[in-house]
């Protein structure tokens, strides 16, 4: 393990990481379907803290403050 942070260290002093190819290409949707609203790409939620209903999270975090 000290070998490859220490090689990934010397990449990074170098500054020669190579990068991932970022040119992505438009799905073409070959199934034609239809795409997610505003409102659904707004409020879906994964959370369970407030509710395991995953339509419910929304409703009952709208005020949640993460900070103080």
């Amino acid at each position: 393990m000290a070998v490859s942070t220490s090689a990934v260290m010397d990449l990074a002093a170098k500054e020669s990481i190579p990068l991932p190819n970022l040119n992505f290409k438009k799905d073409p949707n070959p199934l034609h379907l239809p795409l997610n609203d505003y409102e659904q790409i707004t409020s879906y939620n994964n959370f369970y803290e407030f509710t395991t209903s995953k339509k419910g999270v929304k409703t009952l975090a709208k005020n949640f403050k993460s900070e103080p």
